[in-house]
């Protein structure tokens, strides 16, 4: 029996993103082929009603098989990206550029009397992720939500994805056997010229998000206890060694040196010679 699309009292991310995606897509992909509802329909073998309401992205009680016969009419091919379950033996590593910079970072909060684990489910049902890193500090009951980036191609699905996590971690710290206090929030990336002209271009969306400079990040990893809601972004080299890592990004005023032009630069010095 086919499963139909069911609407919620509090909609998920899923329920919010596909109906408009999927309406979008059958609506320029019809208007493309100067189609009219009812032609479409014809070719779908379904009614112009079906049409109407997944143009509309109100497609609650239609089969998806339904939608699926009105792509299928419209050769339109829709790709998902799914990571798998982590696996019972250890966390995945999606990429060997993220795993460099994650291992980097991981030791920098245990250094300083942090508890942290690695790729930490989060969500429920359909729509699951990861927390790249969490750490968990029992003196003050303060939890770090870590994100790691090694380009940034998408500053409002970075934006969107920090602060899922930041309403996830508190349950998945729980789940660890942790009870935070407070949250923390940190999104590390690659210290690149790349990432570098995306936050200078974005940097008043940037800004709102991340509003605490990496210092204020780095006195927390440390030892202080924040007053309230902890955000940063900082830059991070991999291959650097000091004692200051977390560098500075121009959203509060920053210069770093910036030794990649970006992620393939990096992996480029990494690859065996």
């Amino acid at each position: 029996m086919a499963r139909s699309v069911k609407s919620v009292d509090s909609p998920g991310p899923v329920e919010r993103f596909l109906p408009p995606f999927v309406g979008t897509t059958v609506r320029d992909g019809r208007h493309r082929l100067a189609m009219t509802q009812r032609e479409l329909a014809h070719r779908a073998g379904v009614s112009q009603a079906t049409i109407s309401r997944v143009e509309r992205a109100r497609p609650a009680g239609i089969p998806l098989a339904r939608i699926g016969r009105v792509l299928d009419a419209l050769e339109i091919r829709l790709d998902a990206n799914a990571r798998p379950p982590l696996a019972a033996g250890g966390p995945t590593e999606r990429d060997a550029i993220h795993a460099r910079i994650l291992a980097y970072v991981e030791r920098r909060p245990r250094a300083t009397g942090f508890e942290a684990s690695r790729e930490v489910p989060i969500g429920a049902d359909r729509v699951r992720g990861w927390l790249d890193l969490l750490a968990w500090r029992p003196r003050d009951r303060i939890v770090v939500v870590v994100e790691v980036k090694g380009d940034i191609h998408d500053v409002g699905a970075f934006e969107r994805q920090v602060s899922w996590y930041e309403r996830e971690a508190w349950a998945a710290a729980r789940t660890l056997g942790w009870r935070p206090a407070r949250v923390v929030v940190a999104g590390l990336v690659l210290a690149s010229r790349h990432n570098e002209a995306v936050v200078r271009a974005h940097a008043e969306v940037l800004r709102r998000t991340f509003e605490t400079p990496p210092a204020g990040l780095a006195s927390v990893l440390v030892e202080a206890t924040p007053d309230g809601p902890l955000r940063a972004l900082a830059f991070v080299d991999p291959l650097r060694r000091r004692r200051s890592w977390l560098l500075p990004t121009p959203l509060h005023g920053g210069r770093p040196v910036l030794p990649y032009v970006d992620a393939q630069d990096l992996r480029a010095r990494l690859a065996p010679r």
